[in-house]
């Protein structure tokens, strides 16, 4: 009885999580269609994910710095 019942808790807990993860990339797909996100995707679901959103605002600053760091990092390993 206990193995059935962790099994079904594990099972709802990744349903969950996956569905959040879903949920992110259909809300920052839905933003990159109507113009309002202008980042990537990845960063754009990464920010979702860890902050929400409630803000669009919040999640194109968040999104953009991500976005600025993977440059910095690219510029900074390629050789002068």
């Amino acid at each position: 009885m206990r193995t059935l019942l962790f099994s079904l808790s594990f099972a709802l807990t990744l349903s969950g999580c996956s569905q959040s993860v879903l949920g992110a990339r259909f809300t920052c797909l839905q933003w990159k269609t109507q113009g309002q996100m202008f980042s990537t995707l990845e960063s754009c679901q990464k920010c979702v994910q860890s902050q929400g959103a409630e803000s669009l605002e919040q999640i194109q600053g968040c999104a953009l710095g991500m976005d600025a760091m993977t440059l910095i990092d690219l510029s900074d390993a390629s050789p002068p």
